[in-house]
């Protein structure tokens, strides 16, 4: 019996690495945890919003594309209007009805509205897309809050819109 007595009096002693953390030890990694995160936090908050941007851009895009598939299919002008002051975006037929709009989120805006013709650049309201797939030239500037802004061009001869940066 003696000799189990020992054994459980050793079992007592665990090594270090088996005993708790102290309390100063768990308040120095709460510690580096807070400084890093104050450290990573701006930078996390500017890939937001360049991804809310972005997503905002492509939905222009997506916009810019229903435009020119309903010119082609009902073969009619339609027009992709952009309301400054409304920050808003919308698709109408040659009679004016809206056929989908897009409600900018609050932080974003539309910065520009751009025609290319033959005597420049032109700020504009609207972009026509024609029933041949055609549609005039121009850009469409989105701007966030932060100063950030995304360029979506449109095509003379294809139609096609794209996100130029």
């Amino acid at each position: 019996m003696l000799y189990t007595g020992r054994l459980k009096a050793q079992g007592a002693l665990r090594p270090r690495f088996q005993q708790g953390l102290t309390l100063l030890e768990l308040l120095v990694v709460i510690t580096l945890i807070a400084i890093l995160g104050a450290l990573v936090y701006p930078s996390f908050g500017d890939a937001l919003s360049n991804l809310r941007l972005r997503g905002i851009a492509r939905e222009t895009v997506a916009l810019c594309r229903l435009a020119k598939y309903e010119a082609v299919t009902h073969r009619q002008p339609y027009h992709l209007a952009a309301d400054i002051e409304k920050d808003q975006i919308r698709v109408t037929d040659s009679a004016q009805q809206v056929i989908k709009e897009l409600d900018l989120p609050a932080g974003i805006r539309i910065f520009q509205v751009q025609v290319l013709s033959e005597n420049g650049p032109a700020d504009a309201t609207e972009l026509y897309f024609f029933p041949n797939g055609a549609a005039e030239s121009g850009s469409i500037t989105l701007r966030d809050e932060g100063g950030r802004s995304i360029k979506i061009g449109i095509d003379l001869l294809t139609g096609d819109a794209r996100i130029t940066d």
